[in-house]
């Protein structure tokens, strides 16, 4: 599998795709080929859902042959922990510490109370999202991703003008806040735990781009990124798509050196796919679940470094999972 494609999981089994930012992978993409390489090395244990992962990113990546190395550091009663190594050339590319355990809900320890905080109770966290997406008309514009032909898109204009109303009113946390609904094109294309780590990635660009508006064309590199996965995908919900997510973004503080900014991202699952016409149900919003909390730090840079990096990986091997 090269590493220019990525994987969803389908009914009809593995499809490849092709994703690129401008010259390099996107380390979006990057991050979701090390959960599925984790994926499958836990599939046969007792713990077989990714809990949170770390990255960091060392390298810049290429287009082409990849492996990634994974071993368990430690396997507990509930919580098993992982390392795992993006690897090209003989080259350490990306870092990764997983913990994986079991998110089914029957699977839970019985050792104390259950503990979640999830609608209907008091102080739980609603979906941020407040349009229905089968009323959004999806598109696919975004010159720099070549991926568009697989994902489609629609603005949650709502979230915006929120910000907008309360910056307005010398009420917001300051920064940028925003957040659309993703679908896959294809019908046979599913959300799957890979999928999610890529969804958390999209814009670690808006933050620099909306506080500096003339900024040149640039390069917006992640150096960490920390996925904690919430719950299991619905399965067989008709209050849930399995398409379809919704993502919330904010960013709050840009530092030197390199113009390092914050980005924080709620990955959320969605009552109905993009413009398919299904009419809203009651109470929509507080059946939705939050499915991963993301934190990331990225680097601002030109553009031409990135496309100086174009130099592909040596295609002698094949790529491993």
């Amino acid at each position: 599998m090269e590493a220019s494609k990525i994987m969803n999981r389908g009914s009809s089994g593995s499809k490849l795709r092709p994703v690129t930012l401008s010259a390099l992978p996107g380390r979006r993409y990057v991050l979701g080929l090390i959960v599925e390489a984790c994926l499958r090395y836990q599939s046969s244990t007792s713990q077989p859902d990714p809990v949170h992962v770390t990255a960091h990113y060392l390298r810049a990546t290429s287009v082409g042959p990849f492996e990634v190395r994974v071993r368990t550091l430690r396997t507990g009663k509930g919580l098993a922990n992982l390392l795992a190594d993006l690897i090209q050339d003989n080259v350490i590319k990306v870092t990764a510490h997983a913990i994986f355990g079991n998110l089914d809900p029957a699977s839970a320890s019985q050792t104390g109370p259950s503990l979640t905080l999830v609608p209907p109770a008091p102080g739980a966290r609603v979906t941020p999202f407040g349009i229905y997406p089968s009323s959004l008309k999806p598109s696919t514009k975004e010159p720099r991703w070549n991926f568009t032909p697989y994902i489609q898109a629609a603005r949650d204009r709502s979230i915006h003008e929120r910000h907008a109303r309360l910056a307005k009113a010398g009420e917001s946390d300051g920064g940028v806040e925003g957040g659309g609904w993703y679908t896959f094109s294809d019908p046979g294309d599913v959300l799957t735990p890979a999928s999610l780590a890529f969804f958390a990635d999209l814009f670690p660009d808006k933050l620099p781009v909306a506080a500096y508006p003339d900024l040149p064309s640039s390069w917006f590199p992640t150096v960490t990124m920390s996925v904690q996965f919430c719950a299991r995908i619905p399965r067989g919900s008709e209050n849930h798509s399995q398409h379809t997510v919704g993502t919330f973004t904010s960013g709050r503080f840009i530092d030197e050196p390199m113009g390092r900014h914050d980005i924080y991202v709620e990955v959320w699952t969605a009552p109905s796919d993009l413009g398919d016409g299904k009419q809203p149900k009651e109470g929509w919003r507080e059946d939705q679940r939050c499915l991963v909390v993301a934190h990331q730090m990225a680097l601002t840079v030109p553009m031409e470094v990135n496309e100086r990096k174009r130099k592909p990986a040596t295609q002698d091997a094949k790529s491993k999972l």
